[in-house]
């Protein structure tokens, strides 16, 4: 098989190719940065895009390898300025707000047995009793991070239990059914980054939630043997304005219980609302 032979214009092309293929590659100069403030491989994640063909870029500890023409590296450099900079300090308020009503009644008679008068369980008649309790909490705290890092916030988390209550008594059987709040801790996780040179924060919320397993059966003087608490792990991420207020969760819980024997009848109701609010501050 008889091979074709290159002419001088194939010869001068190609040439030509090697020539500026050489004085590219000869142009790039290595440089080595130095990173102050932030970590250098988040710095070379941000510089990497400003890098043309066959220009790379790299880290190794508080150093940046940069492989690159003249006017990538005036470039690279003027934005790296820009950018390693000290990392800011936020101050991050929480504020759990929670309001609670119970209402309450009861009702206690008695039964007339015979035309004498006489009766069982109390004295003849009927009493009715209605109370009703407002309670507001207010709890709140803060905590210094820096941008990039995390804070963790604890919150002790009071959870209803359902519990269910049977007693003998000489008037007959008992039954109660109702709620009672265990504490249980649960917590979040909170980072801040600022958005450019704005006003704006993206906070980065990392709850872990505490759930309790109810056990209907077991009376209230008996404990809790097998209540137990099922940790849950979650993410997400929300923009704030500095300096304002946002909520960024919410509770609403209501818990019935009634208690009636021959000769008396106990109604109880409790209505809980909590609020989570969260404020970010930039540090001066």
């Amino acid at each position: 098989m008889r091979m074709k032979r290159l002419s001088v214009r194939h010869w001068y092309y190609c040439g030509w190719i090697l020539l500026l293929w050489g004085a590219t590659v000869f142009a790039q100069s290595m440089e080595m940065l130095r990173a102050r403030h932030r970590p250098a491989q988040e710095l070379v994640e941000v510089l990497r895009p400003l890098l043309g063909p066959g220009e790379s870029i790299s880290a190794y500890q508080y150093q940046i390898i940069l492989r690159a023409s003249p006017a990538t590296v005036t470039n690279v450099r003027r934005i790296l300025e820009q950018i390693d900079q000290p990392a800011k300090q936020y101050v991050v308020q929480w504020q759990i707000t929670g309001q609670e009503q119970a209402n309450r009644d009861a009702l206690n008679g008695a039964v007339v047995l015979n035309s004498d008068g006489r009766t069982v369980g109390g004295q003849a008649g009927g009493t009715v009793l209605s109370t009703q309790n407002n309670r507001r909490d207010n709890f709140s705290q803060q905590v210094r991070v820096m941008e990039g890092g995390s804070a963790w916030i604890t919150l002790n988390q009071q959870v209803p239990l359902q519990v269910r209550q049977t007693t003998i008594t000489p008037y007959g059987v008992v039954s109660s059914t109702g709620s009672q709040y265990v504490s249980f801790n649960s917590g979040l996780a909170v980072s801040p980054r600022q958005i450019g040179n704005s006003q704006q924060v993206q906070l980065a919320l990392s709850p872990q939630r505490s759930q309790v397993n109810n056990a209907p059966n077991y009376g209230l003087n008996q404990g809790y043997p097998n209540a137990g608490a099922q940790v849950t792990q979650l993410s997400t991420t929300i923009t704030v304005n500095l300096g304002e207020w946002v909520e960024i969760g919410s509770m609403d819980e209501q818990a019935d219980s009634s208690r009636r024997g021959i000769l008396s009848s106990n109604e109880a109701r409790r209505q809980r609302g909590q609020r989570l609010l969260v404020k970010v501050d930039l540090v001066p």
